[in-house]
This record gives C-alpha cells, structure tokens and sequence, in this order.
C-alpha cells in the first residue's frame, strides 16, 4: 500500500468524520503545531519566501458520493502574522507541501517588528507561534539572484566594467546588460566600460550564468529562472526548490537508472514512467519509487508525483504559486 493511500484511509477509515463536512474537534483531529519558521527574519523591502515547519497539517479529504465516491482534497490553508492591536498580515501564495511543512510569501511593506504566526487547517483549527517571524526595515534576507535584481553598492573599490557612464560613489563595476543610472548621494563620476553582450535585464555573465545550470523560481505567478551553482552539484536533486533535470542534470539527471530511489513522491517525477498510457501519479514507498493509477484533485500536484507523463489534463501548471510549480518547464539554457 502506497503512502498516500495509507494516509488517504487514515482520514477517512481511522478518522470518524474525516471524509465528512462537519465535526472536526470530536473526530480527533489534533490542532495544527506550527514549531519554526525559516528564515526568521527578513527585511520590508521585498517579498520574502519562509517554509514553515511543523506537526499535524492535515488536508481535508471529502469523499463525494454523487461522484462514484470520489475523494475531493482541499489543500487550503490560511498563514499570518500577527501582532497585538494590529491587523493580521496574510501570507501570499500559501502551498502545502506535506503534513509537517507548508510554504509561505510574506509581503513587502509591513511593519518592522516580531510577529506571532497564526496557522489554519482547511479544517478551520488554527495553532499559533510565538516570536515565529522578525520584520527589519530594507531588504535583508531578500532575494538577490543575477536573474531578478542588481546587486547593491558595496562602497568598496572593485574592477568590474560596466558599459556605461555611471553617476555613482563608488569606483565598482555594475556587470549589467542594459544601460544603468544609480541613484546614489554623491557626485563621484566613473567611467566604465561594460563588456556585456547579453540583452537580458540585469543577468550577470559570470561561470553561473555560462555553465547554464540553476534553478526556477516563482515571482508573482511567473516562472523565472534563476542562473547559479551554489547548490547545483551538491548530489541532490531539490526539486520542491526548482531544480530539475534540465536545470541541474548534474543533480537530477536520471537516466539509465535502474534502482529508483526516494525519500518523497516529488523526488521520482523525472524517472519515466513505466505504465506506457495509464495515467496516474508516482508515490514513494519505503524509500522506492512506485506507482499509482489515480490523478488526485483538479490541478498538477507535483509533490504528490504528478508529471505532464503521468497526468496530462493537469500538468503543468499554467501559473505558479511556489518554485516545484515550474518545475516542468523547458529550461532556457544559456539565456
């Protein structure tokens, strides 16, 4: 028997009312714990990407008697931050991951200080976390990849070049494509010479950006992609954070393996699938790579080992809510 399965019929079989619309506290299902939340600080100028971690996130399963007993699954919970006196500051982009982790945007522009984390089921229990998240003024913390942002001035001499003449109060070198204009208080001219040919906005041309490898992201419902190594040849593929076996096939690549591993269903979803036209999605039992002929929900559930293969009518997603959303998309290499 497959996780899921042993998961879907401990809801519905071991649960009184887990497959039901009503009564929740009597069918013993436990208050959600969130326990930590990371990172646990980040700067008001920006977005900010957290992943909580925690005990008893429990979907709501629904079977539908009117549909041949269908399970329907809702996956929708509801992320805040909260502090006394103050309106509660909901999290963008909510996605549950699995019964101990769900990921979170915090939005720019709240005010600096600490907040206590308020977390609800689809089941409408909530649990709390104390002190769980800091708010500093800037953009500590904030997402600086080459692909979406210049870096900032250090205020330290550098020799990169730049194309362009800058107004600025330092002597560095901006490694940007297009024209650039800092804005800085100063009046200190340099002249540098930019030997960038790339058009795209703000994409660095260091051996990242060359070697093409890297990861997706996920900026206002649109897939990105993000051009670095720094975890790309680690030996393990992260797919939940956008690697994939175009992105980084020196992680992902899995082709020609026999012996199909896994700690999750996500990590089998670039094996191929081995039923040939039935459809269904990938499950990971006792640490192999297994299979499993329904297409749970309405939508691509990557985690849950969804694949354009397996699930054609679902995958991929048209949009995204988190990094794993894009994870079927063709990699842009050497862009």
């Amino acid at each position: 028997m497959t996780d899921r399965l042993k998961y879907v019929l401990f809801v519905c079989l071991l649960l009184p009312i887990g497959c039901s619309d009503s009564g929740t506290r009597s069918a013993g299902i436990p208050d959600p714990e969130p326990k930590q939340v990371e990172p646990a600080k980040g700067g008001n100028k920006s977005d900010m990407r957290v992943v909580i971690t925690g005990e008893h996130f429990i979907v709501k399963v629904t079977r539908q008697l009117s549909n041949d007993n269908a399970f329907q699954i809702d996956d929708i919970f509801l992320v805040e931050l909260r502090r006394p006196g103050e309106a509660s500051v909901e999290l963008n982009s909510v996605t549950y991951l699995n019964p101990q982790t769900i990921e979170g945007t915090v939005p720019a522009g709240i005010a600096v200080g600490t907040y206590m984390l308020g977390l609800t089921t689809p089941y409408g229990l909530t649990g709390t976390l104390a002190d769980a998240y800091v708010v500093t003024v800037g953009d500590t913390g904030a997402d600086t990849d080459p692909a979406s942002s210049d870096e900032p001035d250090s205020g330290q001499a550098s020799t990169d070049t730049d194309t362009d003449a800058d107004s600025d109060t330092d002597t560095d070198t901006d490694m940007d494509t297009d024209a650039d204009t800092d804005t800085d208080a100063d009046t200190d001219t340099d002249t540098d010479t930019d030997t960038d040919t790339d058009t795209d906005t703000d994409t660095d041309t260091d051996a990242d950006a060359d070697a093409g490898v890297g990861h997706w992201k996920c900026d206002n419902g649109t897939c990105l992609p993000v051009y670095e190594n720094e975890n790309c040849g680690n030996g393990q593929c992260d797919p939940t954070n956008g690697e994939t076996n175009q992105s980084c096939p020196a992680d992902c690549d899995v082709t020609g393996q026999e012996t199909l591993t896994c700690t999750d269903a996500i990590d089998c979803v670039f094996y191929d699938w081995p039923n040939g036209p039935v459809g269904g999605s990938w499950d990971c039992t006792s640490g192999q790579c297994t299979t499993d002929s329904t297409c749970f929900g309405s939508s691509c559930i990557e985690h849950w080992g969804q694949t354009p293969e397996t699930c054609p009518s679902q995958c991929p997603d048209a949009s995204c809510t988190s990094a794993q959303d894009c994870i079927f998309n063709s990699w842009p290499i050497g862009s």
